[in-house]
């Protein structure tokens, strides 16, 4: 017989490695039979510690007041330590909201084993669509990005970020979002990337901002009393572009109740820039001390007249002073309406320094609706050294305004009106007031996914009513495993006078298999055998690997021919 086994050195070896991807698409009926994938619901223990014999045995493993629809807490999630979840989540992901990674008080998360998702899952392949039943409210569409090597982002595709104010201009941030319910806050640096000081007391972390379209509390605000005060430092020049030369805005949202405690005037400070200084000496003795000035010229002065106003109470009034004014009223613009209903409503200022001398002016804005402008002169002064006062008219004496607070926000750029359109938007579908559409996380080698966010659209995602109920359509999520590969290359020489006969038992008389005696037009010279397949052998001749090609391959007696033969190893 011919030749039917030849020797492949190592010369003719060679590896290749490369990084594969599986494709998965799992759905709320397969993700656990199919895919051995896990759905978890996770809740906030409210900065209390839970034991896990505690959160089995004393029944604390779930909270029904944060569960919504009508089955409310259900035998399913019963059996889940969901505050240990949580618990888990927190310190193996979030680590306490290091990072900028913040856990909210609910999450979603799915868990996919390792052998599902190999060395980790695929940055930018994460999809989800999500039908959860929150009345009022539309389907989830959530697709994800990478953020770093370690995690990417998961933001809703349907929020317009078109007209969101650029992140770099934001100066000064409080959102509240770290607080833990009922309990005081405590920060000593805001939250905006510039992290400026932050002098806080006596304020009490509430429900925040109400969405429309569905009411429903959103996150976390505070609630402030007379005793209460926020304010940060005008020192180290941090808030020097409130100058008539500079561009700037502010946005926050309050609730007022129809009256305040603290009446020395008949107005009551929601944010002001006046009044109030740091003496920069009191370091050197280790404390803090607070002086009162009578600034002349300020930027900006937010203010509610209180019942002492008679028919003025609940009006919003903005001021502002450059000094020369005789009559301050000359540059106060009140609202006609009145806020002080125990409602959440979104107040903006915002001053435009343009080349034009008459479109140098202020803007105020209630629930995105203009209340006026007024206009400003670039040769006249109203910056000054005063600190930033939030919800108290100074932080030396119990001067603070009854009420709640959330999602304050300052920039040094002009607000048009399209960021203002953004920032008052907290409708539950497309609210944008929060500036963000990111709603979760993907942690690529831990295979988990993590939907948490404040606002009640994202409460149920994977869990339809919230007892992973739905009525319909439920989710399907689509990502990418990665697997590292190693394909060896075997290059198999067959020379013009080699493997010229072929092994195919047809061609031996008889049929035989046994038979060494070929049919006579085989060994014809113009037989010409095809090459089919080839194998791969060890040195004792078992068959380690097979390979079909596409295609017969006719034998040629008059060149060489060199086959490639790839194989991928896991």
């Amino acid at each position: 017989m011919a030749q039917a086994l030849k020797r492949i050195f190592n010369q003719g070896i060679t590896d290749y490695p490369y990084t594969a991807y599986k494709s998965y698409e799992v759905t709320d009926t397969n993700y656990s039979s199919s895919f051995e994938i896990s759905i978890f619901r996770g809740i906030s223990p409210n900065g209390v510690h839970v034991e896990v014999s505690q959160s089995k045995h004393q029944g604390v493993e779930y909270d029904n007041t944060i569960l919504t629809g009508s089955g409310a807490t259900t035998k399913e999630l019963n059996k889940i330590p969901q505050k240990i979840i949580w618990s888990t989540i927190d310190q193996s992901c979030f680590k306490g909201g290091h990072g900028g990674h913040l856990l909210h008080p609910t999450a979603s998360i799915i868990s996919i084993p390792q052998n599902k998702f190999g060395l980790g899952i695929k940055p930018g392949s994460v999809v989800i669509t999500d039908h959860s039943k929150l009345a009022g409210s539309a389907s989830l569409f959530l697709s994800e990005s990478k953020h770093t090597t370690e995690c990417g982002y998961v933001y809703d595709s349907t929020i317009d970020n078109t007209n969101f104010v650029p992140k770099e201009n934001l100066q000064f941030y409080l959102g509240f979002q770290d607080g833990v319910a009922n309990k005081f806050y405590k920060r000593q640096v805001e939250e905006s990337p510039k992290r400026n000081n932050v002098n806080i007391s006596k304020v009490r972390i509430v429900k925040g901002i109400t969405t429309t379209g569905e009411v429903s509390a959103s996150g976390y605000g505070v609630t402030t009393t007379e005793d209460s005060y926020i304010y940060t430092s005008a020192g180290s020049n941090n808030y020097n572009f409130f100058t008539p030369e500079n561009d700037f805005g502010i946005s926050l949202w309050v609730k007022l109740p129809p009256s305040q405690s603290y009446t020395d005037s008949s107005r009551n400070s929601l944010i002001r820039k006046r009044d109030q200084k740091r003496d920069p000496y009191s370091y050197l003795s280790g404390t803090s001390q607070l002086t009162r000035r009578t600034d002349g010229q300020y930027p900006f002065d937010i203010s509610v007249h209180n019942q002492l106003a008679g028919a003025k109470n609940g009006q919003i009034v903005f001021q502002y002073n450059d000094g020369r004014r005789a009559k301050e009223h000359l540059m106060t613009i009140s609202s006609s309406a009145k806020y002080n209903d125990n409602q959440w409503h979104n107040i903006i200022v915002t001053h435009n320094n343009s080349s034009n001398a008459a479109a140098q002016k202020f803007d105020f804005y209630i629930d995105g609706v203009s209340q006026g402008n007024l206009r400003t002169n670039a040769r006249l002064y109203f910056q000054n050294e005063s600190d930033i006062n939030i919800m108290c008219d100074n932080a030396t004496a119990s001067t603070g305004t009854s009420g709640s607070v959330d999602e304050i926000r300052i920039y040094n750029r002009h607000l048009t009106p399209s960021h203002v359109s953004s920032l008052s938007n907290n409708h539950v579908i497309s609210g944008s007031a929060y500036q963000t559409r990111n709603v979760g996380y993907v942690y690529y080698e831990k295979g988990l996914i993590v939907v948490t966010d404040p606002r009640p659209k994202y409460q149920n995602a994977f869990l339809g009513s919230g007892n992973f109920n739905y009525a319909s359509k439920g989710f399907e999520f689509k990502y990418k495993s990665t697997k590292d590969i190693r394909q060896q290359s075997y290059l198999c020489e067959i020379g013009r006078g080699e493997f010229n006969v072929s092994t195919n038992n047809t061609l031996r008389k008889g049929d035989g298999e046994y038979s060494n005696e070929l049919r006579n037009f085989v060994t014809s010279s113009d037989f010409r055998p095809y090459i089919t397949s080839i194998g791969l052998y060890n040195d004792t001749g078992d068959l380690l690997a097979i390979g079909k090609l596409g295609a017969p391959l006719k034998k040629r007696q008059d060149v060489d021919v060199t086959i490639d033969v790839r194989l991928d190893i896991e």
